[in-house]
């Protein structure tokens, strides 16, 4: 999702789509939603200005049972990114929003916080 008319570059998709699995995989496995009261996580990376610290929590929907959250990271940063410099900012953006909605429903994140180093 763009905030601004900046486009972001073309391998974004695939880069973000190998992050999503890669990060699924450890969600998965760490079993991170045990307990949860959501079904799941539906994120949104927001292509924006500026990089959030943490991610805005726009509710658990209740058609799907996802909690849906968003994250705004820097798309001046990624326009001269390659794709390891790219895949680094979404899996940053993606861990931060995940281990903060951990922490707020505490649910496990020890696989995740382990996976960010």
């Amino acid at each position: 999702m763009s905030l601004t008319n900046v486009r972001p570059p073309r391998k974004c998709i695939g880069v973000a789509s190998k992050v999503r699995d890669e990060i699924e995989a450890v969600m998965i496995q760490s079993e991170y939603l045990k307990g949860a009261p959501f079904e799941w996580i539906t994120l949104a990376l927001r292509y924006g200005l500026k990089k959030d610290d943490e991610p805005i929590y726009l509710g658990i929907d209740k058609k799907t049972g996802d909690l849906e959250l968003a994250i705004e990271v820097d798309i001046d940063a990624m326009r001269s990114a390659d794709e390891s410099e790219l895949e680094q900012i979404f899996s940053e953006a993606t861990l931060k929003a995940l281990i903060h909605a951990g922490e707020r429903y505490s649910l496990n994140n020890k696989g995740l916080i382990e996976h960010s180093r």
